[in-house]
Order: C-alpha cells, then structure tokens, then sequence
C-alpha cells in the first residue's frame, strides 16, 4: 500500500493507493464496474455512474447535517457571550442556520424521492434513457451542492475558534469540502465539456 491519502478532509477512509502485483484474479471474481453482471441482482444491473453519484450525494447531505449540527451546537455554546459582544451576532447566525437547514432537508427529499423512483422503475424493468439518468445524476449534484454551499454560508461568521483543525466543525467542514470535490459530484457548465 502507498500511503498517499493527503486529503485535508475525510481523513479517516484512508483511501490510499493499493497495489497488486504477480497475483492471478479469476475471471468469475472479476467484474468491470460499467458492465457488471457479477451477482444476478438488480443492484448490479443499476448503472454505475447514477450508483456512484447517489452514494457520494448520500455522504454529502451526512456530512451537510452534521455541520449544521454543530453549528448549532456552537451558537448555543456561545450565544451568551456573543450578546454581550454583539448582540446582533445570535440571531443573524439563527437566522442563516434556519435558512441552510431547509435548503438541505428540501434538496434530501428531492434526491431521496429521485432516487426511491428511479430504483422502483429499475426494479419494474423499465429501461430509463440517458435523459432520465442524466436528470438523476443532475438531482445528485444538486444536492450535494446544497450542503457544500449551506456551509459555506455560515462557516465565515462561526468566529476562529471553528477555523481550528482540532475541533469537530472544523474537520466536519473539511470532510464536506473534500466529497464535494470528487469529480462525480462537480457540475461543470456544458461550455467546458465541449472544449
């Protein structure tokens, strides 16, 4: 194994580069991840990309609502100082955490219920077309795009005590930059897919 996960985020999957060498790997205990048919299951008739795009989306909104819970957690913690400071802080910080929160639970339950649908079609037999699954990996970033930028909204008024690497929102923000990096949840404009 080289140890070569330097992310500043998620730290813990330790997704290092794993290498296999002279070892011999049966053709039925092979698959290829685009052309599956390893197990006679419809999960592996799914296709990979919209799997791929839906599991990354999933650990997004985790990630999304943890951090909204511990900023949480940081306003009740210091909303007593904060208003003898500045007592305008608490209830504009509130305001933004009621905000975020209700972007991501709208945008939860629109990709749960794209998701739930497209698997039910999947598992009715139904062939979906590059369209459909095109708009279902469109939903999955939108998604997940909803937690990177609900975060970005609050984490510049969460004062330096959250810019900290030690403590929880900050490795909470930096794991919710890091998926939200991954090429499969990044929409780029049609404009730079034709260059």
């Amino acid at each position: 194994m080289k140890e070569d996960w330097d992310a500043f985020g998620l730290r813990a999957t330790a997704s290092h580069t794993t290498t296999v060498s002279d070892a011999f790997v049966p053709e039925h205990l092979a698959f290829n991840v685009f052309h599956s048919t390893f197990h006679d299951h419809p999960i592996y008739r799914y296709p990979f990309q919209t799997f791929a795009e839906a599991s990354f989306t999933a650990v997004a909104i985790g990630i999304g609502r943890h951090f909204l819970a511990e900023t949480k957690l940081l306003i009740d913690r210091y909303k007593e100082t904060w208003d003898r400071s500045n007592p305008a802080r608490s209830p504009f910080l509130q305001a933004q955490l009621e905000e975020a929160t209700r972007r991501l639970q709208e945008q939860k339950l629109l990709f749960y219920n794209t998701i739930e649908d497209s698997w039910a079609r999947h598992l009715a037999g139904e062939k979906l077309t590059e369209e459909a699954w095109s708009d279902i990996g469109a939903q999955c970033k939108k998604a997940a795009k909803t937690a990177y930028s609900s975060a970005q909204q609050l984490f510049p008024y969460l004062g330096l005590g959250a810019t900290m690497q030690h403590t929880l929102i900050n490795q909470t923000w930096r794991d919710l930059q890091t998926v939200c990096h991954h090429s499969i949840l990044v929409d780029y404009p049609a404009v730079l897919l034709h260059e």
